[in-house]
């Protein structure tokens, strides 16, 4: 399998990207529970699920959907907002953006560069290639397999993406 380690903030989510804060958190909440006919966005917690809603870069989602699906990749979810929100709760977040389909799997807590590594080395035998997309410079562990974007994805991050999944580990 080919794997892409994603952070959230800063790939997805951009940093100056506030919309949810000119929204009724709670309206909206109900609104995405009866659009998905699912109760776990009413037990999660409000900014996460409105920041999901208002402030993913529609691009940089449009661009990993397209990424994923061209290089047959999946989602291993390395964000720290895996320290707050469980698989499930991942699941339904992803959900909103059609991106759920393609999470394989949400990293233990901790340090990512460890869940990372853990990771790896855990599913060695499967795993084909792997990128690790973050804001956050990681190149001195993963090197190439790093692809760090800056504000949001981008084509040129995307890119880098669909070259470092055809390169052999």
């Amino acid at each position: 399998m080919k794997i892409i380690f994603l952070d959230i903030d800063g790939v997805l989510q951009p940093f100056e990207n506030e919309d949810r804060f000119n929204h009724d958190l709670n309206e909206t909440v109900e609104l995405i529970k009866k659009r998905y006919n699912n109760d776990i966005y009413g037990k999660m917690d409000p900014y996460d699920v409105c920041a999901v809603y208002y402030d993913w870069d529609i691009n940089a989602v449009r661009l990993l959907k397209e990424c994923i699906q061209e290089t047959g990749a999946e989602i291993a979810v390395s964000s720290g907002w895996r320290d707050f929100n469980d698989e499930e709760r991942m699941r339904a977040l992803f959900r909103i953006h059609g991106l759920d389909q393609y999470i394989t799997a949400v990293l233990p807590k901790g340090r990512k560069e460890e869940a990372i590594k853990w990771y790896l080395k855990k599913n060695a035998a499967e795993i084909e290639s792997y990128v690790v997309v973050d804001d956050y410079d990681m190149s001195s562990i993963f090197g190439t397999q790093m692809i760090r974007t800056r504000d949001r994805l981008t084509e040129e991050n995307v890119q880098e993406i669909r070259n470092a999944l055809r390169s052999d580990l």
